[in-house]
């Protein structure tokens, strides 16, 4: 849910690659203006990396699409690709080999071409074993550049989801050259091929983008700068947004669409999500690998009731947990990503709906990369 300022010439869309595309004018303009700064708050948590390979949170995907170019976009129906990067592509009679053509004119942000190594190197730093996607690159068995203009990439199996996961941000292309020789330093001060370069980033309060002069699709993009607030409390977010300090705020409390919606000037949109959400248990651990210890626990959520809910029975949930022998409760731990504001909200719903039951349900809040490390590992509940 998002509450905008119909004085901006903007629209909010789902994708945010299709944001440059969308630049609207001012309401009775023919034509859209160029100049000015957009300053919006996600409601998130500050960037955890620039490095594409390493962030899930909103602050550092939503910063980076606008820094990085990848091979090829999210289109605008959000269920499509269109050409990025790269201009055009085909495919082998097997489906196992794609060969994808970079378009002429693209630099980096310091003038540098981006070539076909670039995006090479791309795709095998997203497929590695210090990628948090190495399971979505998986099927990618290798990239060659066969020339600055062509990339060939083989596939270990024939994929309809090749050209979608391209497109995610973890296939950002950054200059190959640069990163090989300055290692983990290059992602502090990164340089991109998109239309914004990063301008200033202060920990824990924003981050600002400024326009790209060298970016290859003209006359994108047109705002000048794109500030983004590291704002999670709600009531300071709404604060700022009231005053005037911000022109988009996203995860509106429900509490405060209708209000908003009465303020003159204000628009407030509302948006599906393409996402889900999910908890998954370790067998591997007691009591969590006793079956009536885990069917237990959903009975135990209280779910909205439009959906075909689990019944709500707390009784049911205490008879599963003696015939378990764990009639006198047990403690077990919930492991979130940093920044992630929904998983925060229902991870305190389940601490508290379990709690009538004996479950000592521990909240553990880390960085993306720790969560993955322990997961690997299978240490966590």
């Amino acid at each position: 849910m998002v509450a905008q300022r119909t004085g901006c010439r903007f629209v909010l869309p789902i994708c945010i690659s299709v944001i440059l595309a969308a630049l609207m004018a001012f309401p009775g303009d023919s034509a859209p203006m160029a100049g000015g700064t957009l300053r919006m708050s996600l409601a998130d948590s500050d960037v955890t990396s620039f490095d594409p390979i390493v962030p899930f949170d909103n602050m550092s995907i939503w910063t980076m699409l606008h820094m990085y170019d990848q091979l090829v976009r999210a289109g605008k129906d959000g269920a499509t690709v269109e050409p990025d990067a790269a201009d055009s592509w085909r495919t082998s009679p097997d489906g196992k080999t794609w060969v994808l053509h970079i378009r002429d004119g693209v630099t980096f942000a310091d003038g540098t071409p981006l070539t076909a190594v670039d995006a090479q190197l791309a795709l095998e730093r997203a497929g590695s074993k210090d990628s948090n996607f190495e399971d979505n690159f998986a099927l990618v068995s290798h990239a060659t550049a066969t020339d600055p203009h062509t990339l060939v990439v083989s596939l270990k199996q024939p994929s309809a989801s090749f050209l979608a996961y391209a497109s995610l941000y973890a296939a950002s292309i950054a200059p190959e050259k640069a990163v090989k020789a300055q290692g983990n330093k290059f992602w502090d001060h990164p340089i991109g091929s998109g239309p914004y370069v990063l301008a200033e980033w202060v920990k824990g309060d924003h981050v600002t983008l400024r326009r790209n002069p060298r970016y290859w699709q003209k006359p994108y993009p047109y705002l000048d700068e794109l500030r983004f607030d590291v704002l999670t409390d709600d009531n300071t977010r709404m604060l700022k947004f009231r005053g005037g300090e911000l022109d988009i705020a996203t995860n509106v409390p429900p509490n405060q669409v209708e209000p908003l919606r009465r303020v003159k000037g204000v628009a407030v949109k509302l948006f599906p999500q393409m996402r889900f959400d999910y908890i998954y248990y370790n067998h591997a651990r007691k009591p969590i690998n006793d079956i009536q210890a885990t069917s237990m626990l959903p009975p135990m959520l209280d779910w909205n009731d439009q959906l075909k809910p689990y019944p709500y029975d707390t009784a049911k949930a205490r008879a599963l947990m003696q015939e378990a022998g764990l009639g006198n409760g047990f403690s077990t731990e919930i492991l979130l990503y940093s920044g992630d504001i929904l998983a925060s909200r229902i991870a305190t719903i389940l601490k508290d709906e379990w709690k009538a039951i004996g479950v000592d349900l521990k909240v553990t809040v880390l960085e993306a990369g720790t969560v993955r490390a322990r997961r690997k590992v299978s240490d966590f509940d």
